[in-house]
């Protein structure tokens, strides 16, 4: 680039004022942005600046992934967006971490999507003011601890313009060069005009998950405050009465002083932070107690699913009310099959494969499978009922499933004379009533 540079009539000291070229110890003149590609920084219609992504095959002792140019009168990064002089009125700003996610975004927007990034650095007040008077703008942070933590910083720096963001959720480690690459524009643009989570409540629901309930509340409130009020409503039950007022003065202080308010918001997610510097396995302590299922060998992989569904958008509260007491391995599979948005189906099939494959195949594995829900709500040991009756005939395990339900439920009170005492929640969850069964008779079907 020096030499080139040169030739066209550009001195030594030119070049080195505008961050292109730099001197060694030595005294040679080297070129700043050797071996990477360069891209223009455009700010007002003027190249203020470049910043060089290095090469993919290079590591870190070559240098910062991105690498900007020095500060100027011109260029002051935290003032300047990438992709940022890009955007039309109509256009959907998508925040991205850097400037290859952007172009990926701005290449399979058609227009509707521009991508623009900071430039290494976080995202900043200053670079939000640039976004001002738009569509709300789309985050699309990498699918990684550092890419979470930037979606919340973002939420913060956008709440106190009364932003409320979606967030694109990528796969696992994923980001959107990725995947414009490895599927095209039209799946990445298909990914920005279906991303529908909205970043506040994936918060409330992370709260809701990882926190004491006396923290999440606490938290939650200022999260409620921080967005619009028309968003209010879905949440202010989860906010008890004592925590109204703590509601109100935090309302007050986004209305009033909102910078001050997301600086102090943002304790939140240092917290966060540092919970994602745990491991998976540590992070989701609260759900193995109360599913049972710390203390088995298969919790590591367990954890680093819930991890990946977590940040998918799925409520793994759900999930840990309906795995309680399950056995581990109908949890692993019911994990491994669910899908974020979508209704909790226990996955028993684990539990019949070691009782008697054929149940699968039976015409009564429907009820085979009722049955079991009802006993692990009642606090079954299904893993040890599943040894006891290894290679039982289906019929047999149909029975047996029938007569622990009923023991259980006479346990509770809830049997004969007792089941007209029981509340029609309790009923309906056991589905109370129906003749006796004996071993070798055939069930009615329920």
């Amino acid at each position: 680039m020096i030499s080139t540079l040169r030739k066209q009539g550009f001195s030594t000291d030119e070049l080195i004022a505008a961050g292109v070229a730099t001197t060694t110890r030595q005294g040679n003149v080297i070129d700043c942005f050797r071996d990477r590609a360069m891209l223009p920084i455009v700010h007002q219609g003027v190249v203020v600046g470049f910043v060089g992504r290095r090469h993919p095959d290079a590591d870190d002792s070559q240098g910062p992934k991105y690498l900007n140019s020095p500060a100027s009168a011109l260029f002051a990064k935290r003032d300047i967006l990438y992709g940022h002089h890009l955007l039309t009125p109509e256009a959907v700003p998508v925040i991205v971490e850097g400037p290859i996610d952007a172009i990926a975004v701005t290449i399979a927007g058609q227009g509707t999507y521009i991508g623009v990034a900071p430039l290494g650095t976080a995202l900043t007040l200053e670079q939000t003011l640039l976004l001002r008077g738009g569509p709300t703008p789309l985050i699309a942070t990498d699918a990684d601890n550092a890419g979470h933590v930037a979606a919340e910083n973002t939420f913060w720096l956008l709440a106190q313009h009364r932003l409320d963001p979606r967030r694109l959720i990528l796969p696992t480690g994923g980001d959107p060069a990725q995947l414009l690459e490895q599927h095209g524009p039209d799946a990445l643009h298909h990914a920005l005009a279906t991303a529908t989570t909205i970043q506040g409540e994936q918060m409330i629901r992370d709260r809701v998950t990882f926190l004491t309930p006396a923290d999440a509340t606490r938290q939650i409130a200022e999260i409620l405050a921080a967005r619009p009020p028309a968003t209010w409503q879905q949440h202010l039950a989860a906010v008890p009465e004592e925590q109204t007022q703590q509601l109100m003065t935090s309302i007050n202080a986004w209305t009033t002083t909102p910078i001050m308010a997301a600086d102090h918001a943002r304790e939140q997610t240092r917290a966060m932070r540092r919970r994602l510097d745990q491991t998976p396995a540590q992070r989701w302590q609260r759900w193995a107690d109360l599913t049972e299922m710390a203390a088995v060998p298969e919790w590591p992989q367990l954890a680093d699913r819930l991890d990946e569904l977590h940040h998918a958008g799925a409520d793994t509260t759900m999930l840990a009310r309906r795995l309680a007491k399950a056995p581990v391995a109908v949890a692993a599979a019911t994990l491994a099959h669910h899908r974020p948005g979508r209704a909790v189906e226990v996955d028993w099939r684990p539990w019949a494969e070691i009782v008697n494959a054929e149940l699968l195949a039976d015409q009564r594995w429907r009820s085979v499978q009722t049955d079991l829900s009802r006993l692990q709500f009642l606090g079954t040991d299904l893993a040890a009922l599943a040894a006891a009756m290894a290679g039982r005939h289906p019929e047999t395990v149909l029975v047996t499933l029938r007569n622990a339900l009923r023991v259980h439920v006479g346990k509770f009170g809830l049997n004969s004379g007792a089941d007209q005492q029981s509340s029609p929640a309790t009923r309906a969850q056991l589905r109370i009533g129906g003749p006796e069964e004996a071993p070798g008779r055939t069930p009615p079907q329920p």
